[in-house]
């Protein structure tokens, strides 16, 4: 199976080079044509929008965003429940999810929105009017929400599993959400991210390329899962052979990609500050909606 799946890709190891950003990246102060957006999705699967939220709602967000986690937190103290205890001691089962959801530091958006009064994570793009008009552009038009969660990342060994996750490896999110549809994520960090805290590492590619790889079948919505998990471990480890967009960001900054995209955590050893960001997914009603990018 591991020389099936590395026939599929370059034979070379990933040199670290990162790949130029300029075809990928547009300026939403200077009122970007959506067209070009959905284009650039369609044939390379991420974009970056430069300021598309403004610092006075990034800050609000991202103070709620540490209010819902501080909370979380002292439910767990509330409960006794500490950082060392098993998880197999937890005989509910909802119970046990959401405290091994809070322990690394990722809230789905039902817990969040149960948490802050109706508040809900996409707010942060949708409540703005000509934010919600500038997203519903590039979508076409209303789409479903998807998976989304707040998420913290840190660098940091002795915060991981406390409330904080460790860098996450490369993977594509087609295979485990939204296998009967395409889903835009807009991924909203709030940090910067420009070299001291984890930031977001894409391949970019058309959606086809990993279908096609995994086996993908839209009657059964399946992949092959030995194939997913060959080619996790390949690009994780460097031997995709293929260069790496790794944007730097600014509070504000949104960067879109597809559900079939191989991305992961971009973190160093020189990295010593933590990460928040909100994943906020969007399903395409049908297919059509999605291929139509192509133009």
């Amino acid at each position: 199976m591991i020389s099936f799946v590395q026939s599929l890709l370059p034979r070379r190891l990933h040199t670290g080079a990162t790949q130029p950003s300029a075809d990928l990246t547009f300026d939403y102060a200077a009122d970007p044509d959506p067209k070009d957006i959905r284009n650039t999705l369609y044939r390379r699967g991420c974009a970056v929008i430069r300021g598309l939220i403004s610092r006075q709602d990034m800050d609000s967000y991202t103070a709620l965003a540490e209010r819902t986690f501080d909370i979380c937190a002292g439910m767990l103290k509330i409960l006794d429940i500490g950082d060392t205890e098993p998880l197999d001691s937890i005989t509910e089962v909802r119970l046990r999810k959401f405290v091994a959801n809070v322990r690394i530091g990722q809230l789905e958006s039902d817990y969040f929105r149960y948490l802050n009064s109706g508040a809900t994570l996409y707010d942060v793009l949708m409540r703005n009017k000509e934010r919600r008009a500038f997203v519903l552009s590039v979508l076409g038009r209303e789409w479903f929400p998807g998976a989304s969660v707040v998420r913290r990342v840190s660098p940091l060994v002795e915060q991981q599993d406390k409330l904080w996750q460790q860098p996450i490896r490369m993977h594509c999110d087609g295979p485990a959400l939204s296998r009967h549809a395409y889903s835009l994520n807009f991924w909203v960090p709030l940090n910067d991210c420009h070299g001291a805290s984890p930031g977001l590492q894409l391949v970019p590619g058309a959606f086809s390329e990993m279908q096609a790889r995994m086996n993908h079948d839209w009657v059964t919505c399946s992949v092959d899962e030995k194939i997913e998990l060959e080619l996790q471990g390949l690009y994780s480890n460097g031997e995709d052979g293929l260069p790496r967009f790794v944007p730097s960001l600014d509070r504000g900054d949104v960067v879109v990609f597809h559900n079939w995209i191989m991305h992961g955590t971009h973190a160093t050893a020189r990295m010593t500050k933590p990460r928040t960001s909100f994943e906020l997914r969007f399903n395409a009603p049908e297919r059509a909606d999605f291929e139509a990018f192509a133009g």
